[in-house]
């Protein structure tokens, strides 16, 4: 396997390093995300484990997506996609249908993690954190369970004027 040198490694440790991220900086990295995105989907795969450690950098900080292990060729029946019933890829940024173990659109749960992570992205501009946390804790578990109980009800709404 030959790959490209990512000098700037993962997002994770991108943004671990260098702190808060210019609203620029987020803006561009989150567009080459969707690019890429949208080509996987153009050619017909779905990632289906798209999250920080998965998103490196090369040495201009252009975002690069890796780690194929679960991604799947899509197939289609009678012009329909065909549904994944696979669990597979990290909680954290699974769609809710993935986590309760129903069939899923892979294209649509990419798109999910995808906005998953601009959170990270966009934590200090938008929540006025002042240092990057990846990792899970039982407080987290428990804010993202109640968020996604206050989703499915309708309920949800944002406390903070984003734009």
């Amino acid at each position: 396997v030959v790959m490209e040198l990512c000098e700037n490694r993962d997002l994770l440790n991108y943004i671990s390093v260098r702190g808060a991220l210019k609203e620029s900086s987020s803006c561009r990295l989150f567009k080459q995300l969707c690019k890429a995105l949208q080509y996987l989907h153009n050619m017909d795969v779905g990632h289906r484990d798209l999250k920080c450690e998965n998103l490196l950098l090369d040495k201009h900080s252009n975002l690069k997506v890796c780690d194929f292990e679960f991604s799947k060729r899509l197939s289609y029946v009678d012009g329909q996609m065909a549904l994944s019933e696979t669990y597979c890829g990290t909680s954290s940024y699974a769609a809710p249908e993935i986590l309760k173990n129903f069939p899923y659109n892979p294209k649509v749960s990419n798109v999910w993690s995808m906005a998953q992570l601009y959170l990270p992205l966009a934590a200090y501009h938008l929540l006025g954190l002042n240092q990057f946390q990846c990792e899970w804790t039982k407080n987290t578990a428990h804010v993202l369970c109640k968020m996604w109980h206050l989703l499915q009800a309708g309920r949800f709404t944002y406390i903070y004027q984003i734009w």
